[in-house]
C-alpha cells in the first residue's frame, strides 16, 4: 500500500511541477519550429522533415493535438506534461519489474521533481515523448524475457518504434537492447526469449517497420555527415561534456556531486552481493552508456551529433541507479541523503521556475511592437528565428518584417525603409552575408537607441544556453548621406 502511495505521490508531483508556469516565459527558437511545422499542411510538413532529422511522430501528435486545442503556449506544451508524467509511471514499471517497488517507487519520485525532466516536460519539443517512448521500451523489453508472446511481442514493436519515430537518437535504443538480451538472456524464464533467432528475427521486423522513416531522412543524415546539413551547427565535443551532461542531469553542480556520491557509494555497498543483482546493474549502465558515450564517441570518430537533451534517457537510468543505491544504504543513511536531495533538488526547482530559462522572443515581439511606426522595417538579422519572432509579432499597418537568407534584393528594401529596426539574436552563429548586410544599414544611418531584452531580469544560473537578443532603431541620419 505504501509503494502504491509512494507512486501517487511521484505522479502527482510530476504534473504539478510539469504544469507550474507552463506559459510563463515565451517560445524559444526550436518551440518556433515547432508551432510552425504544426500549423503547416501536411505535405508542407513532410517536406521540412526531409530537409532535417527529426522523427515525424511528435509533430503529427502535437499537430492533431493543436487542431483541437490550439497553438497558446500552454497548449504547445501540454502534451510534453503528458509525455513527461506518463515516463514517471514508466520509469516505475521498469523498475518494479527489474528490481524492487520500493525502488521504482523511489526512482519514480527522483524522475519527477528532476529538474532536467522537468524543463524537458514543458517543452514543445519530442524530448518528452521521447524519454517515455524510450522507457516503455525498456519495459516491454523486460516483459518479453519473461514470456515471448504475440501480445508481449506488439507490445515491444509498438513502443520502440515509436521511439524511432520521435528522434534519431532511437537507435541507440536497439544498441543497449541488444547488449541487455545478451547480458540478461541467462534469467529469461521463457526458452524462446533466449533464442538468437528470436531476437534478430524481432529487430529485422523492427528494421523493416522503420524504413518509411529512415526513408523521410536519408538526404539529410547524408548531409549532416558530410557536414552541410542539419545539424551542423552542433560542436565537437571534449570528454568535458561527458561529465558536463551529467551534471546538466540536475542543473547545479552541487545536486550532481552529491547524486555521483550516492551513485557510487551504493554500487560499493551492493555489487557485493548475488551476480543477477550485478548484471541488472550492469545492463542499466549499458543503457546509460548507449546514450552517452556511443554518440560522443561517433561524434569524435565521424561527425559531431552529441548533444545534452538527445541523452535524455540516460537521465532516467542514473535515476534508477540512485534509487537502488539508495537501497543499499542503512536506515538513517537513506535518511539523510533522501533530505540532503530534497533540499538541493528544491534549490535548484525555485532556480527555474523563478529564474529565465527560455529565450525572450514575447518580450522582443512587444519591443519591437512599442517603436515601430508607419514605414519602419523590421530586420531580423537570422533568418531562422522568424518562427519564433513571428509567432508573437504581427506587423502593424505600414510596418515590413524581413529575415533574409542572403543579400539578394535586400539593399533595395532598406533604401525604401524609413527607419530599420535591427533585432540582433544566436550571434555566435556568423554567416557570410550578414556582415555586408549590417554594414549598409549603419551607411547613411544613426543607431537611435539599443534594448538589450530581459536585461536586468534574472537567469536560471545553469542554463547558460539562454541567448541576448537586442533590438536597435536606426534613424536616417540628416549629416551622411548614402551612396
Amino acid at each position: 500500500m505504501r509503494i502504491h502511495r509512494l507512486l501517487l505521490i511521484a505522479l502527482l508531483l510530476a504534473a504539478i511541477l510539469r504544469v507550474w508556469g507552463l506559459a510563463d516565459e515565451s517560445l524559444w527558437l526550436d518551440e518556433g519550429f515547432t508551432y510552425r511545422r504544426v500549423c503547416a499542411p501536411l505535405p508542407s510538413l513532410i517536406g521540412d522533415l526531409k530537409v532535417q532529422t527529426q522523427g515525424i511522430a511528435y509533430y503529427l501528435i502535437e499537430r492533431g493535438w493543436c487542431r483541437v486545442f490550439g497553438t497558446s503556449e500552454f497548449s504547445l506544451r501540454f502534451p510534453s506534461v503528458i509525455f513527461g508524467t506518463l515516463s514517471v509511471l514508466a520509469l516505475y514499471l521498469f523498475g518494479a519489474r527489474f528490481f524492487s517497488k520500493i525502488t521504482a517507487g523511489i526512482a519514480a519520485l527522483i524522475l519527477a521533481i528532476n529538474p532536467f525532466a522537468v524543463f524537458y516536460s514543458q517543452d514543445a519539443r519530442p524530448y518528452a515523448l521521447f524519454l517515455l517512448a524510450a522507457l516503455a521500451s525498456l519495459h516491454a523489453f523486460l516483459r518479453l524475457l519473461e514470456k515471448w508472446t504475440t501480445g508481449r511481442i506488439a507490445a515491444y514493436l509498438f513502443f520502440t518504434l515509436l521511439a524511432l519515430y520521435a528522434h534519431p537518437y532511437a537507435p541507440f535504443l536497439l544498441v543497449a537492447e541488444s547488449i541487455g538480451w545478451l547480458i540478461l538472456r541467462r534469467d529469461a524464464a521463457d526458452a524462446r526469449a533466449r533464442r538468437i533467432g528470436s531476437w534478430l528475427g524481432l529487430l529485422a521486423i523492427m528494421a523493416v517497420l522503420f524504413l518509411p522513416q529512415l526513408w523521410l531522412v536519408s538526404n539529410s543524415i547524408g548531409k549532416k555527415f558530410a557536414g552541410t546539413g542539419p545539424g551542423a551547427w552542433i560542436p565537437m565535443p571534449w570528454i568535458a561534456n561527458l561529465f558536463g551532461t551529467f551534471k546538466t542531469y540536475f542543473m547545479t553542480a552541487y545536486l550532481a556531486v552529491v547524486a555521483a556520491l550516492v551513485i557510487f557509494t551504493g554500487l560499493w555497498l551492493g555489487l557485493r552481493r548475488e551476480a543477477v543483482a550485478r548484471r541488472r546493474i550492469v545492463f542499466l549502465v549499458v543503457v546509460g552508456l548507449s546514450f552517452t558515450a556511443l554518440p560522443w564517441l561517433l561524434s569524435r570518430l565521424v561527425t559531431p551529433i552529441y548533444y545534452d537533451r538527445y541523452t535524455i534517457p540516460a537521465a532516467a537510468m542514473v535515476a534508477l541507479l540512485m534509487a537502488w543505491s539508495l537501497a543499499q544504504f542503512p536506515r538513517w543513511g537513506k535518511i539523510v541523503t533522501a533530505v540532503v536531495l530534497a533540499l538541493l533538488t528544491t534549490h535548484a526547482l525555485f532556480l527555474y521556475h523563478t529564474g529565465l530559462d527560455k529565450d525572450p522572443w514575447r518580450e522582443t515581439a512587444n519591443e519591437v511592437e512599442r517603436r515601430s511606426r508607419t514605414g519602419d522595417l523590421v530586420f531580423l538579422v537570422k533568418h531562422f528565428s522568424s518562427d519564433a519572432f513571428g509567432y508573437y509579432f504581427a506587423p502593424p499597418p505600414g510596418v515590413r518584417l524581413i529575415a533574409p537568407h542572403s543579400t539578394e534584393g535586400v539593399f533595395s528594401v532598406f533604401d525604401e525603409a524609413d527607419r530599420i529596426i535591427l533585432v540582433k539574436s544566436y550571434m555566435y552563429e556568423p554567416m557570410a552575408f550578414e556582415d555586408s548586410l549590417l554594414d549598409y544599414i549603419t551607411h547613411g544611418r544613426r543607431n537611435a537607441g539599443t534594448v538589450r531584452i530581459a536585461d536586468g531580469v534574472r537567469r536560471n544560473p545553469w542554463l547558460p544556453s539562454i541567448h541576448d537578443i537586442t533590438v536597435t532603431v536606426f534613424e536616417p541620419d540628416s549629416t551622411n548621406f548614402r551612396n
